[in-house]
């Protein structure tokens, strides 16, 4: 599998569109704190369900991380402005992402990737030693983020689906991965591979 933004679109759904099927909404507790780490923790599962999908460039699945925790943790909802709320998304967004690896798998995609060419030796992968995430970039997020929120109008299905967009394009357009290992197809010699999360 893949990132799919459709299916981060239904997550989101689930969370703030009260006519989804299988909407579960919010707490009602009337302790302040718990209705916020309630949200926090169901925020942090729709990321989740959509982010364990997650592969490389070579189709090989996370071996450590999403970081789920790190998500829900950077998640506070104290914020008071739309400006506030984005940079606290952006945070759990980018601690998500931050320190994945993925499972060195068999070298085949990787070879035929033309959107992220290989650097080193003959072009071609022998041995993926690792593969992980060097950079997230949340500023572009962030400033996304700050419009939808600002949006007070936007029916709950719509801000979902705006909501889906933004984080789904960010996290195929502003995670870098890089591959690193050993083209055995001559005198063995290191090759690497930046590209971004599928």
């Amino acid at each position: 599998m893949s990132l799919t933004k459709a299916t981060l679109e239904s997550e989101i759904r689930k969370v703030i569109d009260p006519t989804y099927a299988g909407f579960v909404g919010f707490s009602d507790n009337p302790d302040e704190t718990l209705r916020r780490a309630d949200a926090a923790s169901k925020w942090a599962t729709a990321f989740d369900n959509y982010g364990q999908s997650v592969q490389n460039v070579n189709g090989d699945a996370a071996l450590s991380g999403p970081n789920r925790a790190g998500f829900e943790s950077a998640l506070s909802f104290a914020t008071l402005t739309e400006a506030e709320s984005a940079s606290e998304f952006g945070s759990a967004w980018s601690a998500y992402w931050t320190g994945l690896s993925f499972t060195p798998g068999v070298p085949s995609a990787i070879n035929a990737s033309v959107e992220c060419p290989n650097v080193g030796g003959n072009l071609i992968f022998g041995i993926i030693a690792s593969s992980l995430v060097t950079v997230v970039n949340s500023v572009p997020l962030i400033a996304t983020l700050t419009g939808i929120f600002a949006e007070k109008s936007i029916e709950p299905a719509a801000k979902a689906t705006a909501l889906a967009d933004a984080l789904h394009n960010a996290s195929i357009s502003n995670v870098t991965v890089l591959t690193s290992g050993t083209d055995t197809s001559g005198p063995p010699v290191a090759i690497t591979n930046t590209c971004r999360l599928f």
